[in-house]
C-alpha cells in the first residue's frame, strides 16, 4: 500500500471517528447549572444528653449572603430554653451556633423555626429558615430521693450515675460533691420558705450553670406521734381554773351579803318613821 493511500484513509478515519464523537456530545443532555445555595441555611450541627435527662441541640445556622442579617424571632418545639437572644447579629458568610435545650423525658420531633432580616441600608431581604429533628428521651443519670421527717425537715439521698464526680446544691447549704457511680446521704435539711426542698448539681464546673434535678414539698409523715399536753400542765391548768372559780364564789356571796344589809336598813328607817 503507498503511502498516500495510508495517508487518505488515516484522514477518512479521523474524519469519521470525529463526527462519530460530535453526534454522541449533540445527543448527551447538557448538564444542568448548579443552583445557588438558599440565603441562609439551619442544619443539626451535634445533640447530646444532660445528666439531668435533658436533651441539647445544638443548631448550625448559616448565612450565605453578601450581607449581614438580622435574627428577628424564633419559633419552637417543643418549648425549651434558646442560648440565643433575638437582635442577634450573623456576618455575612458567617454561622453561628444556636442551642436548644429541652425535657427532660421528652422524645419525637424537635424543630426550630429562625426569622430573620437584613441589615445593610438599602437591602430589605427577610425570611425564614426551619429545621428539624427526631430525638429519643435521655436517661436520668443523676436523681434525688426524699424522706420526710417528724420535725419539718428532709433526709435527701443524692445519685450519682455518671462516671465522674458531681457537686449537688441542696437549698441554701454548702456544695456536695458526689463520686461517680455512688450515693451520698444528706440528713436533715430544712425546707425552704415555701416548705420546698430543691437539688440541682453544677454543669460543666460552673457554679452559675446549674441544671435542675428534683423539688420535693415536704408533708408530715403519717406515724407522727399526736402532740399531747404534759402533767405538769394539767396541774397548772387545774390551779388556774380553781382561782377563778374561788373568785367567782365569792363575789357572788359578797353581793348578796350586801343585798341583805340594804334590805335590813330599809326596814328600821321604815320602823322608826311610824
Amino acid at each position: 500500500m503507498s503511502r498516500s493511500l495510508l495517508h487518505r484513509l488515516l484522514a477518512t478515519a479521523t474524519v469519521v471517528l470525529a463526527g462519530a464523537i460530535a453526534s454522541v456530545t449533540a445527543a448527551m443532555p447538557a448538564h444542568a447549572a448548579t443552583p445557588p445555595p438558599p440565603p441562609v441555611t439551619l442544619g443539626v450541627h451535634e445533640q447530646h444528653c444532660l445528666p439531668n435527662g435533658q436533651l441539647d441541640v445544638v443548631w448550625e445556622l448559616g448565612n450565605n449572603q453578601a450581607f449581614e442579617i438580622k435574627l428577628t424571632a424564633f419559633g419552637q418545639t417543643p418549648d425549651g430554653d434558646l442560648d440565643t437572644p433575638v437582635n442577634t447579629l450573623v456576618a455575612a458568610g458567617g454561622t453561628l451556633l444556636i442551642t436548644e435545650t429541652v425535657g427532660p423525658n421528652f422524645s419525637g420531633a424537635v424543630s426550630l423555626t429562625v426569622h430573620w432580616v437584613s441589615t445593610p441600608v438599602g437591602t430589605a431581604a427577610s425570611g425564614e429558615v426551619p429545621g428539624e429533628v427526631v430525638v429519643e428521651a435521655c436517661p436520668h443519670r443523676v436523681a434525688a430521693e426524699f424522706t420526710s421527717n417528724c420535725d419539718g425537715t428532709t433526709n435527701v439521698t443524692l445519685i450519682n450515675h455518671t462516671d465522674s464526680s458531681q457537686t449537688f446544691l441542696v437549698n441554701d447549704l454548702p456544695p456536695v460533691d458526689v463520686p461517680g457511680l455512688t450515693n451520698k446521704d444528706v440528713p436533715n435539711v430544712p425546707a425552704n420558705g415555701s416548705g420546698i426542698v430543691s437539688v440541682s448539681i453544677v454543669f460543666d464546673h460552673d457554679p452559675h450553670e446549674q441544671l435542675i434535678v428534683d423539688q420535693f414539698k415536704w408533708s408530715a409523715p403519717r406515724d407522727c406521734p399526736t402532740p399531747t399536753p404534759s402533767p405538769s400542765n394539767l396541774v397548772n391548768t387545774g390551779t388556774s381554773v380553781t382561782g377563778v372559780v374561788g373568785l367567782g364564789a365569792g363575789l357572788v356571796l359578797g353581793g348578796v351579803v350586801l343585798l341583805l344589809a340594804l334590805v335590813l336598813l330599809r326596814r328600821r328607817r321604815a320602823a322608826s318613821g311610824s
